[in-house]
């Protein structure tokens, strides 16, 4: 129902999900309108849960019936994963530290304040976030114990759209490998939630 975080300290969990172009920026995001529609491309329609190198990622993907528009609107939000299950409103604040790193704090819907950070918006093609999806951060992707980078890629497929999440970076995290472990369970059953949520949102 949720991305959940596994974390002694939390029992009750967290929710959970070369080309060239043209850059712009709407409010503090920063936009990228590819002019190429080169994007690096990943295999669809299956789910996978890799570990390759030592490097641990999970992938998903789900097939939705409605304008690639539609879907860029809602994958593009920040935290629009962080739910019980459908898709609900929250607030989004958006600021750069001193580094230049886009900061989202993510408030107002069930699971409390968030902070993420937004790592790329490729308009109608791909969105980049980080996140802590363990409550050892406090909910902080900037946080001491590391984040994971979570990846939405979009492709249109005749009427449908199809959507991948890719995400990685959980063997970097500064936690027990038990806890990365869990962590890496949790969101692998919760991302299966939350896309089915999108759809369901979108369609």
């Amino acid at each position: 129902m949720r991305l959940r975080c596994a974390s002694t300290s939390a029992p009750d969990g967290a929710p959970m999900a070369s080309r060239s172009s043209t850059r712009c920026f709407t409010g503090s995001v920063r936009v990228t309108s590819s002019t190429s529609g080169a994007l690096r491309r990943h295999p669809f329609n299956a789910t996978l849960k890799l570990h390759i190198g030592g490097r641990m990622e999970i992938r998903q993907s789900i097939e939705i019936s409605a304008p690639i528009e539609t879907v860029w609107r809602l994958v593009s939000e920040p935290g629009w994963w962080i739910n019980d299950g459908e898709l609900e409103p929250h607030e989004v604040s958006l600021s750069a530290d001193a580094d230049g790193t886009m900061i989202a704090e993510v408030r107002g819907h069930s699971w409390g304040t968030w902070r993420l950070v937004v790592v790329e918006l490729l308009e109608n093609e791909y969105a980049a976030f980080r996140w802590a999806p363990h409550a050892a951060a406090g909910r902080d992707a900037t946080g001491p114990t590391g984040s994971t980078l979570i990846e939405f890629i979009l492709r249109q497929a005749s009427d449908r759209v199809v959507v991948e999440v890719v995400e990685s970076g959980f063997d970097e995290l500064d936690l027990s490998a038990e806890k990365i472990a869990a962590n890496y369970r949790d969101n692998d059953e919760g991302w299966g939630q939350e896309l089915a949520a999108l759809k369901a949102a979108a369609e």
